[in-house]
């Protein structure tokens, strides 16, 4: 894990790509031990873009089940994805319901930890 952080306790690039400059600034007033622990639990739990395409297009898509939103996801298989209307819209959607999914993730996290402190 050591290698996400800098001598400066910074995040380094290989980790800002997938955080949102909120989160950025949010993590910035962290301790460097929370740092590490937000690193750790964020890098285990966020989604990963190939991993919801991969969802989508199996003959059984999954994309919403995979971001943790079965109501969603019960509601796409009963319309059988918009009678795949609604399922070539979220091919286009999924980098941005994906990226919405980690930010989301990311608050929750730091704000665990920041109560922690």
């Amino acid at each position: 894990m050591e290698k996400f952080l800098s001598a400066q306790t910074h995040l380094s690039a290989d980790v800002r790509k997938y955080l949102t400059p909120a989160l950025m600034e949010e993590l910035s007033l962290l301790p460097s031990n929370k740092k590490m622990e937000f690193l750790e639990l964020y890098l285990a739990q966020a989604k990963s873009l190939t991993w919801a395409y991969l969802a989508l297009v199996l003959v059984f898509p999954f994309h919403y089940a995979y971001q943790d939103r079965w109501g969603k996801q019960v509601l796409f298989w009963v319309t059988a994805g918009g009678l795949f209307v609604w399922w070539a819209v979220d091919f286009f959607r999924i980098p941005g319901m994906i990226r919405e999914y980690n930010e989301n993730l990311g608050f929750r996290i730091l704000e665990r930890l920041e109560r922690e402190v």
